[in-house]
C-alpha cells in the first residue's frame, strides 16, 4: 500500500495506491496484511484534509496471475473495515492496466 503524496481525486479524497502482486502468500499471513492496512489508515488520518474528504483506493492487478489473488481475504478486510472507520471512503477502484484512465496513469508512475 502507498499513499500518494499530494495526489487526490476530484472530489479531494487521498489516492491510495494498493499493489497486490507484491505480496507473497508464503511469506505473511492475512493477519499481518490486515495489519499493514491499518496502520495506513492511521497515517491516513493524520492528515486534516483527508479526514474531511476520505479517501480512494485504487487496487491495482496490473501483473496478477489469476492463481496469485487470494479471492478470501478480500472480504475479510472489507470487513475488518467497514463500520469502523472514522474516514470517508471515496473509491474503491480496481486497475487491471487499462490504458488512458487516471488509475493506469498513476500506477505507472509509482512503479
Amino acid at each position: 500500500m502507498k499513499i500518494l503524496d499530494g495526489a487526490r481525486d476530484k472530489e479531494g479524497c487521498q489516492l491510495l495506491l494498493v499493489r497486490p502482486r507484491y505480496l507473497d502468500w508464503r511469506k505473511v499471513d492475512e493477519q499481518q496484511v490486515i495489519e499493514a492496512m491499518w496502520y495506513t489508515i492511521e497515517t491516513l488520518l493524520q492528515d486534516a484534509e483527508t479526514q474531511r474528504c476520505g479517501f480512494c483506493a485504487i487496487n491495482s492487478l496490473k501483473g496478477m496471475s489469476p492463481k496469485a489473488f487470494n479471492r478470501k481475504f478480500m472480504p475479510k478486510m472489507l470487513e475488518s473495515v467497514q463500520n469502523r472507520l472514522p474516514i470517508r471512503i471515496g473509491a474503491l477502484a480496481q486497475h487491471m492496466g487499462l490504458p488512458s484512465t487516471r488509475a493506469s496513469e498513476l500506477a505507472k508512475n509509482t512503479s
